[in-house]
This record gives structure tokens, sequence and C-alpha cells, in this order.
């Protein structure tokens, strides 16, 4: 009883090193973290340019999402097109923060902007 008790106590510790680990990753200074999320199929997979930089792969599935990435604070231009399209289905200015995680949503009938200090 005693030997499995003291095993649980220390995969728990293990499991909070772990996580405070993961936690203090810090962002360089003047930097957040950007995630962009497709949730329309109507619109299907789409290609995300941010200050002309094709940031979406080869196509951004819905539903789907790219991975947390590393963007400056400050202002950005942001274009949303259909895979291999040249009309802009979204065209926009973006500022982000430093020191967050942030999120762009792509709906159908909207685009949303989050941020998580």
């Amino acid at each position: 009883m005693k030997k499995s008790a003291l095993y649980l106590v220390g995969v728990i510790m293990m499991g909070l090193v772990v996580v405070a680990g993961s936690c203090s990753k810090k962002n360089d200074v003047g930097s957040g973290l950007l995630m962009i999320v497709n949730a329309s199929p109507a619109f299907g997979p789409l290609d995300v340019n941010i200050d002309s930089k094709l940031v979406s792969g080869s196509g951004l599935a819905s539903p789907g999402n790219t991975a947390y990435a590393p963007i400056l604070e400050g202002s950005h231009q942001v274009r949303v097109l259909n895979v291999g399209g040249t009309t802009n289905l979204v065209s926009l200015t973006l500022t982000t923060i430093a020191n967050a995680n942030q999120s762009l949503y792509f709906t159908t009938d909207r685009v949303q902007f989050s941020s998580l200090l």
C-alpha cells in the first residue's frame, strides 16, 4: 500500500514538473503567438498571408488551425484567399500585442480575433 501511494505521489510530482517547465517558456520581447483557425466549411481550404508571407502551409482546411507561431507586436496586413486563388476573401489590418496567445478565426459570416493574456 505504501509503495503504490509513494509511486502515485512520484507520478504527480513528475507531472507538476513537466507542466511548470512548459509554462515557463517566454516569448522574445515584443512578440506574441498567433494561431489561425478556419472554421468555415463554406470557404474550403484557405491560403492565409500575413505581411505577404504564406502562413497556412499548403492550404488550411476546415475545420482546422495552424500551430501557434511567433509574431511581432504591431500592425500586420492579412489576406485570405481560396487555395491557388487570386481574389481576396478577406483583407484586413491585424494589430497584435506582445506576450499573449492570440487567435484569428475565419467563419462563414465573420472574422474574429481574440487574445489571451
